[in-house]
């Protein structure tokens, strides 16, 4: 069965790219989109899926990725579900925040669609992942 992920991104070309990868290229087909993280949880919820993945970008209005991700893991219907961060950040230092706000992992942008599916397939596996460059 086809993984469910949601990518949490104010960026109209970072969500096509997405798109494109987790659709068209690995072919996954239970895959969602916030443009926000207003109304977090009830978003979510709408989409009524129970999501294997979350992808979120850690500069996003009006609650940033850090914050977005610690209300996430509270909730007991996220238990489960992997949350990977997206980041522009190249510090290395990022990633001890990361962990310490409930991240299972982190990506960089700009995504690089020849390395993501299999970054994408060690996480669904889950293998943790940070790559921070």
């Amino acid at each position: 069965m086809s993984p469910a992920i949601l990518y949490i991104e104010d960026s109209p070309s970072s969500r096509k790219m997405m798109q494109i990868l987790i659709c068209d290229i690995m072919r996954y087909e239970h895959f969602a989109v916030l443009e926000s993280t207003d109304c977090l949880s009830e978003n979510i919820e709408a989409f009524g899926l129970q999501f294997d993945i979350i992808l979120l970008d850690l500069d996003i209005q009006p609650i940033d990725g850090y914050r977005a991700c610690q209300l996430l893991k509270a909730d007991p219907q996220f238990k489960n579900t992997r949350i990977i961060a997206i980041t522009a950040y190249s510090l290395t230092t990022e990633i001890h925040k990361m962990q310490e706000m409930g991240f299972d992992g982190a990506l960089s942008k700009p995504i690089s669609y020849i390395a993501f599916p299999e970054k994408l397939l060690s996480i669904l596996n889950g293998e943790s992942v940070w790559e921070i460059e």
